[in-house]
């Protein structure tokens, strides 16, 4: 090994030997409590990962669409206070697209979604060209989906 005053270049093959140290001693606080805790909120968080979109869909149809905005919105504002006040705001700084950009994606988004329903409409009318065009899509996906994994491998 190489002192520290020295600037010779550390070698690939040595191993620091404090990393085979053991840690601190496991006491009797993080076994029963902190640890517990760890594992139930692991849980806690993925229970409301997988639950809450659902919830939220339901609590529209159930009470309205001014509870389901109005709780959409402050979900969306309680995650952006999180982020701010836990210090990762400064990764989303440089985050400025531009506006004309954003405004022709969003029209450009509705129409593609309106000529989308407005052809299964419309293909609900003719089932037998319906039944090409959903084997077509079929297909364009699982070529897609293969082209895409084919290439990741890579």
């Amino acid at each position: 090994m190489t002192t520290p005053g020295t600037k010779a270049k550390k070698k690939y093959w040595e191993v620091d030997p404090l990393i085979f140290k053991p840690g601190p001693r496991d006491n009797w606080k993080r076994r029963y409590f902190i640890e517990p805790a760890r594992t139930l909120a692991k849980f806690a968080f993925f229970g409301l990962l997988l639950i809450y979109p659902l919830c939220l869909v339901i609590s529209g149809l159930v009470f309205g669409a001014v509870f389901f905005w109005s709780s959409l919105i402050g979900s969306i504002g309680l995650i952006g206070f999180i982020i701010w006040k836990a210090g990762y705001s400064a990764n989303f700084a440089a985050w400025n697209p531009d506006f004309r950009k954003q405004i022709l994606g969003l029209i450009v988004g509705f129409f593609l979604t309106a000529g989308f329903f407005l052809g299964l409409i419309n293909f609900l009318k003719h089932l037998e060209l319906a039944t090409w065009v959903s084997a077509v899509f079929g297909a364009i996906i699982i070529i897609a989906v293969g082209l895409m994994t084919s290439r990741s491998r890579q």
